[in-house]
């Protein structure tokens, strides 16, 4: 499925996130989980659960299971949900004052997508962030 397609096969997880219904979109993220069958469309699932633990709850344990989840499956997986998952790890540990455990999360990026503006940027921002 294409990044358009999985976009308009989610969007009512969006728009809920948007309207600033964390819970709703989180209750229907679940019920979507126990329909879905294909491995990366649940991988992608749990990248929007992590997001929202993330940056709505800001409840670090449960995005970082989150990620967990999906990086369990990496084998069977796109580079572009790998690189997802490793960039959402690198804010958590962040967050968390992990700041090695985020440079290896993004080192990690780089390795798979050395071109990725995103995670060239986190780079930076760690390495400034471990010179204080």
């Amino acid at each position: 499925m294409t990044q358009t397609q999985r976009n308009f096969q989610h969007s009512d997880v969006f728009r809920l996130i948007n309207e600033q219904e964390p819970e709703l979109a989180l209750k229907l993220i679940d019920q979507k989980l126990k329909l879905e069958d294909d491995v990366e469309e649940q991988c992608w699932l749990y990248i929007y659960q992590s997001w929202i633990y993330y940056s709505l709850y800001q409840y670090y344990p449960l995005a970082h299971n989150a990620i967990n989840l999906v990086l369990r499956n990496r084998d069977k997986l796109s580079n572009n949900i790998i690189v997802e998952a490793y960039l959402i790890r690198a804010l958590i540990h962040i967050k968390q004052n992990k700041l090695l455990y985020s440079l290896d999360s993004v080192e990690t990026c780089l390795s798979i997508d050395p071109t990725n503006t995103a995670a060239k940027k986190l780079q930076e921002l760690i390495i400034l962030l471990l010179r204080k």
